[in-house]
């Protein structure tokens, strides 16, 4: 259908649902009978029981029908594609939620381990540890590589390794995320 059909339906079907149209339908309805009732016999256009009254409200229902219905089409058609955008944008939005959702988790957990191991370490801590010590036997660390949380190293100075005995720079445990249990068969070594 033309852009002119599409905009002559809706205008039609907006005109037909208002008080303004049942207004004007009742008024030329009341005029018809009126004229047909009191204009003299010779006069009158559609003498009682007003057949061409009939015959004008049949053909005005029989085109308002396709009329509407036309115009409910392409309303129902705009809708779908508004609901099915909709959707889409709805969808795609919770996908981001559960990826967020899913990182929060994640998150959670890892702070919850990473808790775990820094609060209740796996034996009785030596009181200094150095630097080689905190790398071999730290919990927060893997292949020499440091992975934990910063270190505040603000009690670093020169002392006695509890675990290696040599006399070095140290700090303690931790600093290095406490230290694994290996520590202790280390120490019992030497």
């Amino acid at each position: 259908m033309s852009k002119f059909g599409h905009q002559l339906s809706d205008y039609v079907s907006k005109e037909m649902g208002t008080w303004k149209f049942v207004g004007f339908l009742s008024t030329v309805t009341a005029l018809w009978i009126g004229l047909n009732v009191f204009l003299p016999l010779n006069k009158r256009f559609d003498k009682y029981p007003f057949v061409a009254l009939n015959l004008v409200y049949s053909f005005l229902a029989g085109f308002t029908a396709p009329i509407l219905l036309m115009s409910a089409n392409r309303q129902g058609e705009a809708d779908r594609k508004k609901i099915i955008e909709t959707l889409n944008l709805e969808r795609q939005d919770s996908i981001h939620i559960h990826a967020m959702l899913h990182k929060i988790v994640s998150l959670e957990q890892d702070i919850e381990d990473a808790m775990k191991l820094r609060t209740s370490p796996v034996a009785a801590q030596p009181e200094w540890v150095c630097d080689s010590c905190g790398a071999a036997y730290g919990i927060w660390w893997e292949a020499g590589e440091y992975c934990g949380p910063s270190k505040h190293l603000a009690t670093y100075h020169v002392d006695d390794c509890r675990v290696c005995g040599r006399h070095v720079p140290c700090t303690e445990p931790r600093d290095y995320g406490y230290l694994r249990k290996e520590w202790l068969e280390h120490a019992a070594k030497q």
